[in-house]
């Protein structure tokens, strides 16, 4: 078992790419990052980032080929999952580290019954008797809310609504006590009632079982609402990497910069939404230098030069803070925000959009 101390998913330099028609697809490339104990990391991006693509290398999801990992290390609790032999890699899956995929409506089998889906994954991770599990499903629908679960297990996923089929796909990823669990856009597609409940559930059986989050998603309002550190993403790399109040408080990327003016401001004057000019660079032809360059507002002048010539690496700015970026240079004389105000307006914000 993994101390407090140590992480309990440590990624290092991954990098995972894809054989394309046209070419070396550059996924994910180079990204590192660790994740405690009772911990939830956001990884946030547009799409088209690597967000998800750097979940399912994780989960070793994606078949080879077309995908090759061409470097990198995936630790989980002293053993390296980019290596390890399949057999080992079906033990832990929905076992030690569970998902909860994109999309509930397409993630549940429709000609199974809910019982069927969520028993069969606690008798692959468990070793239990038959009316075991079906305790244990019944007390893992429970768990997550859902109105007398026993008469639940005996249905099909087309007479649940989206909420629901949501909330058996955290029963069926929590049913096995996992040490992780990487929530892959886990309230897309639903109502902002029905977010606030999933994202209000996860939290509390984060507090009661310690398990550590990673938590992918492109919206802002979560992530200020749940999140305690935070990896934002651009083109495959990790531009930003900090504590949630000081990347709210202080954000040094002008991707980040530009994310955080994306977000539609709640009073005041009518206004045209801010956004972020241009496309996320193909995956297949990014540029030499700094793939957000051709985006940047600030890639003037020498620091344009910067930008062509070379991409930037990550590097700590402040204790905890890291950035990719040839702009972060002065940052001690620039003006900040109180972290713990720009937090609660943030927060504040996520409340009431979600209302």
């Amino acid at each position: 078992m993994t101390d407090n101390n140590q992480p309990l998913l440590r990624v290092r330099g991954l990098k995972t790419y894809f054989n394309t028609e046209n070419g070396l697809a550059l996924a994910v490339d180079g990204v590192s990052f660790s994740l405690f104990k009772n911990q939830t990391l956001a990884l946030v991006g547009e799409s088209g980032c690597g967000k998800s693509v750097t979940s399912m290398s994780v989960m070793r999801l994606l078949p080879q080929p077309p995908t090759i990992y061409a470097g990198g290390e995936i630790h989980f609790d002293d053993r390296d999952l980019l290596h390890a032999p399949e057999a080992d890699m079906q033990k832990i899956r929905g076992g030690e580290i569970a998902m909860i995929f994109q999309e509930p409506m397409t993630s549940l089998n429709p000609v199974f019954t809910i019982g069927d889906q969520i028993v069969e994954a606690i008798t692959l991770h468990q070793q239990v008797s038959m009316k075991q599990a079906v305790d244990i499903a019944e007390e893992a629908l429970r768990r997550v809310g859902i109105s007398e679960p026993r008469r639940r297990l005996s249905e099909y996923p087309h007479q649940l609504s989206g909420g629901m089929k949501q909330r058996v796909m955290i029963a069926m990823a929590l049913a096995c006590e996992p040490q992780v669990l990487i929530a892959d856009e886990p309230t897309t597609a639903l109502d902002v009632t029905i977010q606030a409940q999933i994202l209000e559930l996860m939290r509390g059986i984060q507090e009661s079982s310690g398990m550590g989050i990673l938590l992918i998603t492109h919206d802002l309002g979560v992530v200020a609402e749940n999140a305690d550190v935070v990896a934002v993403m651009y083109a495959g790399k990790i531009v930003e990497y900090a504590d949630v109040y000081e990347l709210f408080a202080n954000p040094l990327h002008p991707y980040t910069r530009g994310l955080l003016n994306c977000v539609p401001k709640l009073g005041g004057e009518s206004t045209r939404l801010a956004t972020i000019a241009g496309m996320v660079p193909s995956p297949t032809r990014y540029p030499v230098g700094c793939r957000f360059a051709a985006r940047c507002t600030e890639c003037q002048g020498h620091i344009r030069e910067k930008e062509m010539a070379a991409h930037p690496e990550l590097r700590e700015v402040k204790p905890g803070h890291w950035v990719a970026t040839w702009h972060a240079q002065g940052y001690e004389s620039a003006p900040q925000t109180e972290p713990s105000l720009a937090f609660r307006r943030q927060r504040a914000k996520a409340k009431l959009t979600a209302v």
